[in-house]
């Protein structure tokens, strides 16, 4: 139970917490970011078991509040807030999200100010909503800066990412062939450490019941709608890839949903149609009618913004000269190339996403 993929005669669970104290060896601060998922949830209590024997209690926590939350996930989340061993930060500001459900507003803000009558939520009355030379950016943009002017000396952000979650999240951390689960950031001072990377759904899961864990309630409810463990997200659903299961918002929170579809632009013909052709969904995704390939996917990218539109012509163009300097043999239209992994519907997808999470690559279907 809980077997690493590795050789190593160790369960996951010990080499987490292995990984751990040389994350907690290697800096002055370390702090869990932490989103109420289950992923959080696993590495936030690897980190409280060594910040246990370290006699480091409690453990800092950071977690951004994204507006469009269950209220499941909020109970669960303030259940944490509230332990003994966690010192949480609650943020809630606008930081930048992605919204693949409209070309005419790719992204969204939680929190904004100039959109509070559309909140789904009532602002949290001990959430921080500024922070020092707060720019409007993406977490990414935000954390290293925010953690430096916070702490003194070297900070480990301490993430629940898992290489089982994606292909790219796979080969972000298994790259090398050291054990890669301490990454840079923006900032010099500040890490990324992923001690649970090798963790499987299935160890996810498993792990609460043994030691007898709190957990997020939605994901019971997400159970009961019969979406399978590996696709049970609580994160918004409005990126390229999440949208596909905007329909189980609806299911599940009917009254949150309700508010959704007026708050961000797009949501409502997203959850219809996400999985089909009209969002780079399904595996039909063909050219309009009497359009070639080439025609479809500038029919397509004409559709964003033109930072998109820049962005996904550069991918795409980037995709085409990797693929003719490997083989001279023609794009397939469908299946993958079997030494470059492109197809024209990868293509095609890419144009009518925007792709801006980079999830689209060839190389992935290859598992490079």
């Amino acid at each position: 139970m809980m077997r690493s993929k590795t050789a190593s005669e160790k369960n996951v669970w010990e080499l987490s917490l292995e990984r751990t104290r040389r994350i907690y060896d290697l800096h002055d601060n370390v702090i869990v970011s932490f989103s109420g998922g289950k992923d959080s949830t696993a590495v936030l209590n690897v980190t409280l078991e060594v910040a246990k024997e370290r006699d480091a209690l409690p453990v800092d926590v950071l977690f951004y509040d994204e507006e469009v939350c269950a209220p499941l996930t909020i109970d669960y989340v303030r259940r944490v807030a509230d332990r003994d061993d966690v010192n949480m930060t609650w943020l809630a500001i606008p930081i930048m999200h992605r919204n693949a459900c409209s070309t005419r507003e790719p992204y969204w803000y939680p929190w904004a100010p100039e959109s509070k009558a559309l909140w789904v939520r009532d602002m949290p009355p001990d959430a921080i909503t500024t922070t020092k030379g707060f720019k409007r950016g993406t977490i990414a943009d935000h954390s290293p800066g925010y953690l430096t002017d916070r702490y003194n000396g070297t900070v480990a952000a301490v993430l629940g990412i898992r290489a089982d979650e994606s292909l790219i999240r796979r080969r972000g951390v298994t790259s090398r062939r050291e054990d890669n689960y301490v990454t840079a950031s923006s900032n010099p001072v500040v890490s990324y450490a992923k001690p649970i990377y090798d963790w499987s759904t299935a160890d996810v899961w498993t792990a609460p019941k043994i030691h007898g864990w709190d957990y997020n309630r939605s994901y019971d409810l997400m159970d009961k709608a019969g979406i399978s463990p590996s696709s049970q997200r609580v994160a918004p659903p409005f990126g390229e890839q999440p949208m596909a299961s905007l329909w189980m918002w609806a299911q599940c929170w009917p009254e949150l949903w309700d508010k959704m579809i007026e708050r961000v632009d797009g949501a409502a013909a997203a959850a219809r149609y996400a999985r089909t052709q009209v969002y780079g969904g399904g595996s039909k995704t063909r050219p309009p009618r009497g359009m070639s390939w080439e025609q479809g996917i500038e029919y397509y990218l004409a559709k964003h913004p033109p930072n998109i539109q820049t962005w996904a012509a550069r991918r795409i163009r980037g995709f085409i000269k990797v693929h003719f300097r490997d083989t001279t043999d023609p794009i397939p239209d469908v299946a993958a190339h079997p030494k470059t992994g492109l197809s024209w519907t990868m293509l095609m997808k890419t144009a009518m996403q925007g792709d801006l999470k980079a999830r689209n690559d060839p190389r992935m279907r290859m598992g490079k």
